[in-house]
C-alpha cells in the first residue's frame, strides 16, 4: 500500500461558472426564490451557506440560481430543506476555513474565464451566426476515472510550474496551483533550492515542456515574493507550504485561471487527483508534460498509524492540517518534483 501525506492546502478544481439569473425583487438572504434548474422552491442564502449549490459547482451538476449581491457577497437560491453550512469544529484549522465567504465568490469570478463569447452559425447555415457564450473548458469528470496518463489542454488550468536560476538555463523543480491573479500556492519547501537558491519564476499555461504544438500557451512571470508559513521549519513536515506573489497580475483565460479551494474541512470526496511534472518513478528524469494520477483518500485513522512520530514529524500525523491519499492495489504515488502542486 503506497501513501501520500500532503498539507492541509486542499485544493478542489471547479471548472462551472455561474449563470447570471435575477429573482426578481428577492436580493435580500431569507427570501423566497425558486431554483431554476429543478423549479424547486428555495431560500436566497450567501453561497458559502449552501453546501448543495458547492457540491453542484464541483461536480458540474448545473448552473446555480443567483438572487444578487449583498455586501458584495454572492447570494444563491438554495434549496428549501437544506440546512446551512455551520462551523462545529472546535479547531481554529476548521473554523478558519468555514468563515470565509469569499472563497465562493473568487470561486464563481473566476469561473468566467472559461467561458468565451463567438459567432455560431446554425447547423443548416440558414440564420445569421449569433454571438453565444461557450464553455472552453477542458476537464470532464468521465476522464478523472483515468490514471497515469498525459493531462489534455485545459484540464488543469491552474497548474504552475516553479523555477530557480536565471534565463535560459532555469530548472523546473517544483509545481503549484494559481490561486489568484496575483499568487501561487506551493510547497513551503519550494520556496528555496539548496542547489539552485529561490525560486525565480512561475510558469503558468503549460502542458509539455518540450514541444510548442500542444495547445498551450505559456506565459512566464518573474516571482516578486516568497511567503513560508510562518511556523515552517526545514527540518519539520508540519505547515510545508508557501505562497508566491507573481510580479504583475495574471490575466485569464481557458488555458491560465485559478483552482478553486475548499469552503469547509469536510471534502466528502473519496478520490483524489493529482498533477505535476515529477518523476514518473523513483531515480527517474522527470516528465516533460503535464500528469495526471487518481488517488484514493484515506481516512486519519487508517492512515496515522503508517506515519508514526519521528523526527520530522514529532506529534504523528495531523487529522487537523494533514490528509492521506495513494493507492492499495498498485504503487500510484507523487514523485519528487510533483511538490507544491495539488
Amino acid at each position: 500500500m503506497r501513501f501520500c501525506v500532503q498539507s492541509a492546502a486542499v485544493l478542489t478544481l471547479c471548472c462551472l461558472s455561474f449563470r447570471v439569473i435575477k429573482v426578481d425583487g428577492q436580493t435580500e438572504p431569507g427570501d423566497d426564490c425558486v431554483v431554476q434548474r429543478t423549479n424547486a422552491p428555495g431560500i436566497c442564502r450567501p453561497v458559502a451557506e449552501c453546501p448543495s449549490v458547492i457540491d453542484d459547482i464541483r461536480n458540474r451538476r448545473g448552473n446555480p440560481t443567483k438572487c444578487g449581491f449583498i455586501n458584495k457577497v454572492q447570494v444563491v437560491c438554495c434549496p428549501d430543506g437544506v440546512q446551512p453550512r455551520t462551523t462545529s469544529s472546535t479547531t481554529s484549522a476548521t473554523a478558519t476555513l468555514n468563515n470565509h465567504p469569499k472563497i465562493g465568490e473568487k470561486c464563481a469570478e473566476y469561473g468566467e474565464a472559461v467561458y468565451s463569447k463567438e459567432y455560431v452559425s446554425s447547423p443548416l447555415g440558414v440564420d445569421e451566426p449569433r454571438l453565444q457564450r461557450l464553455d472552453k473548458c477542458g476537464h470532464k469528470a468521465v476522464e478523472l476515472i483515468v490514471d497515469g496518463e498525459a493531462a489534455k489542454s485545459r484540464e488543469f488550468p491552474h497548474m504552475a510550474l516553479v523555477g530557480y536560476g536565471g534565463v535560459p538555463a532555469v530548472q523546473y523543480l517544483c509545481g503549484g496551483s494559481l490561486v489568484s491573479d496575483r499568487f501561487v500556492l506551493t510547497a513551503g519547501h519550494c520556496i528555496i533550492s539548496q542547489e539552485h537558491g529561490p525560486a525565480t519564476v512561475v510558469r503558468l499555461g503549460e502542458l509539455a515542456l518540450d514541444s510548442s504544438n500542444d495547445e498551450a500557451f505559456p506565459e512566464d512571470f518573474a516571482v516578486a515574493e516568497l511567503i513560508s508559513h510562518p511556523e515552517y521549519k526545514q527540518s519539520s513536515q508540519y505547515n510545508d507550504i508557501a505562497l508566491i506573489k507573481l510580479d504583475r497580475r495574471v490575466i485569464f483565460s481557458p488555458y491560465i485561471r485559478p483552482i478553486c479551494l475548499p469552503m469547509g474541512a469536510e471534502l466528502g470526496n473519496r478520490r483524489a487527483i493529482a498533477t505535476g511534472w515529477g518523476t514518473i518513478g523513483y531515480g527517474d528524469a522527470t516528465s516533460a508534460i503535464l500528469l495526471k494520477v487518481v488517488l484514493d483518500m484515506f481516512g486519519h485513522e487508517e492512515c496515522a498509524p503508517m506515519f508514526e512520530a519521528n523526527r520530522k514529524l514529532k506529534e504523528g500525523l495531523r487529522s487537523e492540517s494533514q490528509m492521506c491519499a495513494g493507492s492499495r492495489n498498485s504503487s500510484k504515488d507523487t514523485c519528487q518534483g510533483d511538490s507544491g502542486g495539488p
